[in-house]
């Protein structure tokens, strides 16, 4: 056969149904060179049409399986994670860390510090014109401290000195929580190396201001 006929050949066998590999298989058992074999396949073939081995043919395959195994791997993943939190959530394992509000209820501040459980609360201390109140958040623990927000929400002036807005972040041993029972101006001479802020400033020198030189 000329290179027209192969070419002719190679088409009406496609045409017929046969794959390009068996029309391959089919010339190389009538001795046609591989080569021009090949040329005559690709002539034959539709120009966006390539021609598949049984090779591609695997590569396909498993590209497919591969995809769908990661496809299903990541629904099970969310339903498990879904399933998960549901359970968890209704366990009541995370009510725990749920923020208390305490309100001016201070023995329910004072229960949260001691255990370190997150909460807010006001404390008031004096009467009158005297009357400090304080406004107190319990953040919850970090490594063996409990971290706790003070700001003084009302007060007048000390000394001269303005209180009102004063406010400290506090990392305090738990023991020593237990120790004082209270985080105030009052005790900032033991609280004070685990504090800082405008108002363990305004302690200092009210503490300074007071004793005798």
């Amino acid at each position: 056969m000329t290179e027209k006929e192969i070419i002719n050949y190679v088409k009406e066998q496609l045409a017929a149904g046969h794959s390009p590999d068996e029309v391959r298989k089919a010339l190389d058992e009538t001795g046609w060179n591989s080569i021009e074999v090949e040329a005559a396949i690709s002539k034959a073939l539709p120009k966006k049409v390539r021609p598949q081995t049984a090779e591609t043919n695997e590569d396909v395959k498993k590209a497919k399986t591969k995809r769908i195994v990661f496809i299903s791997g990541i629904v099970l993943g969310v339903i498990l994670l879904i399933v998960l939190v549901t359970l968890v959530a209704k366990s009541g394992v995370w009510k725990g860390v749920e923020l208390q509000e305490c309100g001016s209820d201070e023995a329910c501040l004072k229960s949260a510090l001691m255990s370190c459980s997150p909460a807010t609360g006001l404390t008031s201390k004096g009467a009158g014109d005297n009357m400090a109140v304080s406004y107190t958040e319990v953040k919850g623990m970090k490594g063996d401290k409990c971290k706790v927000f003070v700001r003084i929400e009302d007060a007048g002036s000390v000394l001269g000195i303005t209180v009102k807005g004063r406010s400290m972040d506090c990392e305090i041993p738990t023991s020593l929580l237990k120790e004082t029972g209270t985080i105030s101006v009052s005790n900032v001479d033991k609280i004070k190396d685990y504090c800082e802020g405008t108002l363990v400033e305004f302690a200092e020198q009210v503490v300074n201001t007071v004793q005798p030189q």
